[in-house]
């Protein structure tokens, strides 16, 4: 394997970059076979298992994994790998279906329809449904949710009526029937398609407990996360290591490294670490001067465009910048 240092933003594309250089991208490989005269000539298929482990220093992670609750970036890399919504960014930025296999807007925009594919299922083997898609969402637009993520369903119907405790029904996310879901919005807003996009949680493990009024039973599944996406969480240590394990029951296409390892480093060591081959790969942003270091110790540079943006937000109610003129 070639020796890199990359630039990452999310664990997800640690994967997918090291897949394309290190594993076959497709899991199904075609041979075909020499035929005798007057026979056909058919195609052998071999299925290629997912193999190989990759480390990947971080410095910090929090153990929550739930995609309602966590805020960490680095418990997002987890997040990112076990669940799934119902559509995907790719590499070029652009939308197209995950769970979802269609589409379709009213005539109004203000409504989505999404058919779903009725093979994926979550990490035990039950099914992943419409009625998991609206629990999730429900969860969101509760009354006592406490995360940082119900602006994602502030805009839909029935939201202010709901999350004031006016009505049991959210109607902003309604199952038309086993894998199919309606998305209803107040406004035809550009932001509308993207948040049809959130990690879908199953019903029969995190809502177990739940009640109209009390999102508590939900928010305390942290580190036994349970999705439908490419892994699961094996084990985590606190302050040590996340252990992630290929999904055996993933239905997408790629994910070929059987084993990823989340290694905890220091900042002030982590290049170290990199270069004596204790980490593979560095999550986050690297300093320039570590950059010449793994330079000079025979790595190669990758980068990427970051689907992202950084911003200095100044308090206006206090001290110097509380005054206009300022």
């Amino acid at each position: 394997m070639k020796k890199s240092l990359v630039l990452l933003l999310a664990l997800v594309m640690v994967a997918s970059a090291f897949l394309a250089g290190c594993s076959p991208k497709q899991e199904v490989v075609t041979e075909p076979t020499t035929a005798a005269p007057g026979e056909v000539t058919t195609e052998a298929q071999t299925v290629v298992e997912p193999e190989g482990l990759i480390t990947v220093g971080i410095t910090e992670a929090s153990g929550n994994f739930n995609p309602l609750y966590y805020s960490s970036a680095y418990d997002g890399y987890v997040v990112d790998m076990v669940f799934q919504g119902l559509i995907a960014r790719n590499f070029d930025g652009e939308y197209e279906p995950s769970i979802a296999s269609s589409w379709e807007y009213s005539a109004d925009n203000k409504s989505i329809t999404f058919k779903m594919r009725d093979d994926v299922v979550f990490s035990d083997g039950q099914p992943l449904t419409a009625h998991d898609v609206v629990f999730t969402y429900q969860v969101l637009a509760d009354p006592s949710y406490t995360g940082r993520y119900g602006s994602t369903v502030k805009d839909m119907v029935g939201y202010n009526e709901y999350t004031k405790g006016e009505t049991t029904e959210f109607k902003g996310v309604v199952a038309l029937d086993d894998y199919t879901v309606q998305f209803n919005f107040v406004e035809p807003l550009r932001v509308n398609f993207a948040n049809c996009g959130f990690s879908i949680i199953p019903k029969h493990y995190y809502g177990k407990d739940f009640a109209v009024g009390n999102t508590s039973a939900v928010e305390t599944i942290t580190t036994d996360a349970m999705g439908s996406g490419p892994y699961v969480v094996a084990q985590f240590k606190e302050k040590e290591l996340v252990y992630l394990e290929r999904n055996p029951l993933y239905v997408g296409e790629g994910y070929m490294i059987k084993e990823i390892i989340l290694k905890f480093v220091d900042m002030t060591t982590d290049i170290v670490e990199l270069t004596s081959g204790s980490v593979d790969l560095l999550a986050g942003q690297i300093e320039p001067k570590k950059i010449s270091e793994a330079r000079n110790a025979g790595f190669s540079i990758n980068s990427y465009n970051r689907s992202g943006y950084g911003y200095v937000k100044t308090n206006n109610q206090f001290g110097p910048t509380a005054d206009v003129k300022v």
